[in-house]
């Protein structure tokens, strides 16, 4: 069976087909997320493992939770990190605008109290 061909047809080239093209560029950019994602992993994990031992210091010291009897902002700190402190050193100034007379009345005598103790 002899098939003719016709000479205009038999000088042209098909294009490159769409459906050839899409695996290749799924292909290249799965590598490329999957590259990424391996790079994201590597950084998070390998950092810890050769950190040196004194980047992880545990520091043996008390800890003590202060609280204060009113909500309110900081005004100033007057203590510095790294110094020790005394009993009856003030450690912070803190201001409440919204403080009503009572509260501060109540708030003065539990100081004096305290004082007495």
């Amino acid at each position: 069976m002899l098939e003719t061909v016709d000479s205009i047809s038999a000088g042209k080239t098909e294009p490159v087909s769409r459906v050839r093209r899409h695996p290749v560029i799924l292909r290249v950019s799965s590598l490329m997320v999957a590259s990424v994602l391996s790079l994201m992993l590597l950084n998070a994990v390998v950092p810890p493992i050769v950190a040196d031992q004194s980047d992880r210091a545990v520091v043996n010291a008390p800890v003590t939770l202060l609280t204060a009897p009113i909500d309110g902002e900081i005004d100033s700190l007057t203590m510095n990190p790294g110094y020790a402190a005394e009993a009856g050193d003030t450690l912070a100034r803190i201001s409440n605008v919204r403080l009503d007379r009572t509260t501060l009345i109540s708030l003065q005598e539990k100081a004096g109290d305290a004082r007495e103790n």
